[in-house]
Order: C-alpha cells, then sequence, then structure tokens
C-alpha cells in the first residue's frame, strides 16, 4: 500500500483509532475538532489549510460536513469517505436513515461528553425550557449511539434525559460500516494517487 495521511472528525476518534490500529497500524491519523461541524465554512476552511500542508494522498473521514466537500477531490490528491455525516458513516446508510425517518437525536460518544458545550455553548440553549421546547418539536427520540469501545456513560446520559425531559435509548452499534467505509475509501485514494503519478 502507498505511503498516505488521513484526516478526520474527533467525533469519530476512537473508533477510527480501533480501525486503524488492526488494519492499517501505519497510518497516523489526525483529527480535527468535532464542534467545527457548527460552523460549516470554518470547518472546510480547516480541512483545506490542514491538505496544502499535507505532502501524502490524504483519505479524509467525513461526510457532506462543509459546503464544498463534495468535490474535494477536485482541488487536492485525496478521497472522501461516502456518506452524508458522522452518523451515517458509523450505522450504515439503511440504519440511519430508519433513524432519521423515526425523528431520532443521534449522541455518538464523544458529543455525548461534550453534550453541554454542544446545546449550551454552541446552539445557545442555556435555558433547559428552550432547550426541551427545541428538541420536543423536532426530535421524537433520543438515541444514544453505543460503539462498545468506552463504558455507556449513564450518569451522563441521566443528565441528558433530565435537561430534555425525555428518555435516552441506548443502541449498540458494530464498527463494520464505518471499516467497510474506510476499506473503500483507501482504495479510491489508491486509484487517485496512481492516476497523478
Amino acid at each position: 500500500m502507498i505511503p498516505i495521511s488521513i484526516i478526520c472528525c474527533s467525533v469519530l476518534r476512537r473508533e477510527v483509532q480501533a480501525i486503524l490500529c488492526q488494519d492499517f497500524p501505519h497510518v497516523i491519523p489526525e483529527f480535527l475538532d468535532s464542534m467545527l461541524h457548527m460552523h460549516p465554512t470554518l470547518l472546510q476552511e480547516t480541512v483545506e489549510q490542514t491538505l496544502t500542508q499535507e505532502i501524502l494522498p490524504t483519505l479524509i473521514i467525513y461526510g457532506d460536513c462543509g459546503p464544498t466537500m463534495h468535490d474535494i477531490d477536485k482541488r487536492f490528491v485525496c478521497a472522501r469517505t461516502s456518506s452524508l455525516n458522522c452518523g451515517d458513516l458509523l450505522l450504515g446508510h439503511a440504519r440511519y436513515q430508519k433513524l432519521q425517518s423515526g425523528l431520532a437525536f443521534l449522541f455518538l460518544p464523544e458529543w455525548t461528553e461534550r453534550w453541554r458545550e454542544v446545546f449550551q455553548i454552541e446552539l445557545g440553549f442555556s435555558n433547559p425550557e428552550l432547550a426541551r421546547i427545541f428538541m420536543h418539536d423536532t426530535r421524537k427520540s433520543l438515541v444514544y449511539v453505543d460503539t462498545g469501545l468506552i463504558p455507556v456513560p449513564r450518569s451522563t446520559l441521566r443528565e441528558i434525559e433530565d435537561y430534555f425531559a425525555m428518555p435516552v435509548e441506548i443502541q449498540s452499534a458494530t464498527l463494520g460500516p464505518l471499516r467497510a467505509k474506510i476499506h473503500e475509501g483507501m482504495q479510491l485514494l489508491e486509484r487517485i494517487a496512481h492516476d497523478h503519478l
């Protein structure tokens, strides 16, 4: 395999590290702060700035999280995992779509740890009553995605339940869909890199 680099959202740090450790131990990823997701233009600029400093072909483990992320491979020697977002990457498209059609709000492990930062600082819901109105108006359920890499943070989930006055359902997820997307992206990146030789 050719030498490559990886840029990934920190929301999938544990999961991506677990996969790379087993499948691609020679690749050291660079993780960008998941809070950039709250500022799509800044996220796009940060990814592109990081790519300009890369000398190796790069796999981007992101969904369509920036305004022109879908065609970033036209500007850099890179490939991106094909997905809508991190939930789609982690769960697989069919399961993600089913949860979205059921109006579930997904709490991935990293954002569960940082839920106050997400809702109170980034989204401005420092008032629990307003937060409850927002969540009850836009979502039917809260789902914590348990990838099995850390213990389920039950005390944090109870805080979330109290804050939004909604129960949190715990659903287990394997790393299979994400692993498949990474392998697919690696194969695409290898073809792109060879075309640029």
